[in-house]
């Protein structure tokens, strides 16, 4: 792929039958509708997890075409990536491979923004980087932890990226919240 070529993509939400409760979100691309990947929200868990695949409806994660998972916090104000394996005890145990934390979505919240879209930011390790060996603050923790929180140490600051959502602008001519992203989307 050349560099500084726009992908249009689209997710669709299938949400019928069971899939209500636990829905299904599919990537296509725009222009011809070919398939990239799906996500399924689970079931099982008391947070929001979802199973990222390449399958659009194989989500076994010991399936070749499983991607990884992504799993919210009780608040769920921060969301982490994670690529396939098992958590940090279960890899001690020798229950399998430990999995790698690819990314962490962090949810800003204010009082003052009740009625307005969310801010967040998104913190991406690296690919030159390993999560278990680059990072020491890690290799000693019961839990994964987040990159948003790696972020704030100023020797970890070369490894991660920390992007920041667009602000949306307020238009009285359709009384709300819009961005433009110029045909880009």
């Amino acid at each position: 792929m050349r560099e500084k070529t726009t992908l249009k993509m689209e997710i669709i939400r299938d949400k019928g039958g069971f899939n209500t409760f636990w829905p299904e979100f599919h990537l296509h691309f725009s222009d011809d509708s070919r398939y990239v990947m799906s996500a399924k929200k689970t079931s099982s868990r008391p947070t929001s997890t979802f199973v990222i695949s390449l399958g659009r409806s194989d989500f076994e994660e010991h399936s070749p075409s499983y991607l990884g998972k992504m799993k919210s916090n009780v608040l769920g104000d921060v969301m982490n990536v994670f690529g396939p394996g098992v958590e940090a005890g279960e890899a001690r145990q020798k229950k399998g491979p430990q999995r790698e934390l690819l990314a962490t979505i962090v949810f800003i919240t204010s009082l003052f923004q009740i009625g307005k879209p969310r801010e967040f930011k998104v913190y991406i390790k690296k690919p030159e980087f390993v999560y278990y060996k680059d990072f020491p603050q890690v290799r000693e923790a019961e839990e994964e932890i987040p990159l948003h929180t790696l972020y704030e140490a100023p020797e970890n600051r070369d490894k991660i990226r920390e992007l920041h959502n667009r602000q949306p602008v307020w238009m009285s001519e359709i009384g709300g919240y819009m961005l433009n992203f110029r045909g880009r989307v």
